[in-house]
């Protein structure tokens, strides 16, 4: 429901002011990626990062439902999914952090043609955003002939939030906590999983394993297509290890590091491909 593109839910104007524009808009997506393909032929050796906050509009059951955005896109000027979704996905970090939401992770989206068309989307290169098990939105890669048309030779990533599923999330109060005075370590990995399996559920395996010593866990790409085995996808996270008490030493990361695969590796459906 953060970006309806289904044309049975389209508000037709009764006098609009061209053909192009004779319905209410049902998302922010469209009209910022052409703003971006305009930009890209004044801009040529620059990435670009656009945005919007407004109002879209869907008909459900002859009801008119108003929906409050916040969309974004960015366009790469090189082919590189992986970093279009590290960096949209920091922007959207940055964007709830700033709100004082904590705790966002990212869940596996699949487009369906009430959701979005999945034309649209590259592959599975898309995640829907959630805090706790509520869903605020979604961020995804704009498939390569959507690009191609756009005369847009680079990676485009999307993101969109709801600003209605936000705003009960804002923290009113903001609570100080010093930061640690110790240095942080940072360890990746990634595992291979069903596709029917939930980034949650690994993230929950990881931190119950290594609760005491991990600070973070950042899942910073997701996966499925070539090199990857058919009916499975890879996940690939960052973990930050660091204690408020004390330096940690090699050897102790090292122990819980593995402490955590051994702990995935249980699972005989689960590959570790640190």
């Amino acid at each position: 429901h953060y970006d309806p593109v289904n044309r049975a839910t389209l508000i037709k104007l009764e006098n609009p002011y061209s053909e192009e524009y004779k319905y209410l808009r049902p998302n922010l997506r469209e009209n910022l990626l052409k703003v971006v393909s305009e930009n890209i032929k004044r801009l040529v050796d620059k990435d670009i990062l656009v945005f919007e906050v407004g109002k879209t509009f869907q008909s459900t059951k002859g009801k008119i439902k108003e929906w409050h955005l916040a969309t974004g896109v960015l366009a790469l000027l090189q082919k590189d999914d992986q970093a279009a979704f590290a960096q949209a996905k920091g922007v959207v970090d940055f964007t709830l952090n700033r709100l004082g939401i904590t705790k966002p992770w990212y869940d596996s989206f699949h487009a369906t043609p009430s959701y979005s068309p999945a034309s649209l989307w590259h592959g599975k290169k898309g995640a829907e955003i959630k805090v706790g098990q509520k869903a605020i939105g979604f961020l995804g890669i704009i498939a390569p002939q959507i690009t191609a048309n756009l005369k847009l030779k680079g990676s485009v990533a999307v993101f969109s939030l709801s600003i209605q599923e936000l705003l009960p999330l804002v923290a009113k109060e903001r609570h100080y906590q010093s930061i640690s005075r110790f240095p942080a370590v940072l360890r990746d990995l990634a595992v291979l999983v069903p596709r029917q399996t939930k980034v949650v559920e690994v993230m929950n395996a990881m931190h119950t394993a290594g609760a005491k010593l991990i600070e973070n866990i950042d899942l910073f790409d997701m996966y499925e297509g070539e090199h990857i085995p058919e009916g499975q996808k890879n996940f690939a996270f960052h973990i930050i290890y660091q204690s408020k008490v004390r330096t940690l030493t090699g050897k102790e990361v090292d122990s819980v590091h593995q402490k955590i695969i051994s702990a995935l590796q249980k699972n005989p459906a689960w590959e570790v491909r640190s």
